[in-house]
């Protein structure tokens, strides 16, 4: 009777420790869920309301005419001269890359698997020599697998899937303004229109194609170029590492009034999109493509842009570059090829190295932004200073980017340095 008595004396206490337990456990993910729905109210809905109000171009947005078709118009007969030149290049660079095997310079995981899922087809045609398929990819590449990894492809995807969404007009809207505040209400929006070469999509405002990564691309062009202005420099030589399809070299050579000469090292397949691109947008410039032409000294005098292969890189002669720039490519590398490409840049570069990289944690098998410090990036930033002639200037959270620091580093060239390129900026 006893041993009832407790158990049943005991059971309320119990039940009413679980019940509190429980009351607890969901009062906690309650709170959580609320937290969560509040902040992407205050991001995106919010922010969304009051764009309606204080910007002008909220009403430009519309999916219909974002994705409306822009093939251009394109002398066809020039096309297939450049698609020639393209083709005969790619198979030269492909041959000479696996004749070299260098380790240095194998391509990183993440790209290869972008190119190993995406890029086929256009492989293929280069590889064979076929100008119309190769026409007809290059034709319609930032709607295609062949932009993915150079913006325009995880954009398309997106409009694809989910729209006009607030979340992505909000953030196309705060870059926009960003860009407006970075450079001044003087400046023409016009500065960002994008050629109709590759089909873009985008907004269009006060008559101009802006795609969403032309903000960024600007942005990068307008800080080259204040870095140059900071010198003096009459006629600046810019190195990319990694430029993509060349959207910032468009902008930087399109923009600027002073005669920028453009290099640009990449990976073979990807550089044949830039090519293609660059000269299309700009048929007057002088341009030169791996096995054309020696890289020396005397080419980047001679020309206005030069594209080569990434494993090229050793091949530029000391200082005979202005100003060098890596946009979040340099992280995607391996650490020995990371130091590997830092000891040409420093090298090589007479004057500044720009670069802009993710933050973000070795171990994360996506590659993406988890809050720590990589030991990739620190790399990047604490171990540039290869030698004495190099100071950091700066790292800093980007102004036109979430998650990725914008560093610069400066150099201090000794009195060789100076004498060996002394004939050129004077020119």
């Amino acid at each position: 009777m006893t041993k009832k008595t407790k158990q049943s004396d005991s059971n309320p206490s119990q039940a009413t420790s679980r019940k509190s337990f429980l009351d607890r456990k969901y009062h906690k993910l309650w709170m959580r869920s609320i937290s969560k729905l509040s902040k992407y109210i205050k991001s995106a809905r919010l922010d969304i309301i009051k764009h309606k109000g204080f910007s002008p171009y909220y009403n430009a947005f519309s999916l219909r005419e974002v994705l409306n078709e822009r093939l251009g118009d394109t002398d066809e007969e020039f096309e297939t001269e450049v698609i020639k030149r393209i083709i005969k290049t790619y198979n030269s660079m492909q041959d000479k890359f696996k004749e070299l095997d260098i380790p240095a310079y194998k391509i990183g995981k993440e790209w290869q698997g972008i190119i190993n899922q995406h890029y086929s087809p256009l492989i293929t045609s280069l590889t064979n020599g076929d100008i119309a398929s190769t026409r007809k990819l290059f034709k319609n590449f930032c709607r295609s697998g062949i932009s993915r990894g150079l913006d325009f492809g995880s954009d398309f995807d997106h409009l694809q899937r989910k729209g006009l969404d607030n979340v992505y007009i909000n953030e196309y809207l705060k870059r926009l303004h960003i860009w407006i505040a970075f450079l001044g209400q003087e400046r023409n929006l016009k500065e960002l229109a994008f050629p109709a070469i590759g089909n873009p999509y985008g907004i269009s405002i006060e008559g101009s194609l802006i795609p969403f990564c032309a903000l960024r691309m600007h942005y990068h062009s307008s800080r080259i170029a204040s870095l140059a202005v900071s010198k003096s420099i009459k006629h600046p030589v810019v190195c990319e590492i990694g430029g993509g399809f060349g959207g910032m070299a468009y902008y930087l050579l399109k923009n600027n009034n002073a005669r920028f000469k453009y290099l640009d090292f990449d990976i073979p397949i990807v550089l044949s999109l830039c090519s293609y691109f660059l000269m299309l947008a700009f048929p007057n410039l002088k341009i030169l493509l791996y096995g054309e032409e020696e890289l020396t000294q005397e080419s980047i005098k001679s020309y206005d842009i030069i594209l080569m292969p990434h494993f090229q890189l050793p091949d530029i002669p000391d200082k005979s570059i202005d100003i060098s720039f890596n946009s979040r490519s340099l992280i995607e590398m391996d650490e020995k090829t990371i130091v590997e490409y830092l000891k040409r840049i420093t090298r090589i570069t007479r004057y500044y190295f720009l670069h802009n990289n993710y933050l973000r944690s070795d171990d994360d098998p996506n590659l993406t932004y988890s809050g720590k410090i990589s030991r990739k990036f620190l790399i990047l930033t604490q171990n540039c200073l290869l030698n004495t002639d190099w100071k950091r200037s700066y790292i800093l959270p980007s102004l036109i980017e979430e998650n990725i620091y914008e560093c610069l580093y400066e150099n201090i060239p000794d009195d060789a340095g100076e004498k060996l390129l002394s004939s050129r900026t004077q020119h």
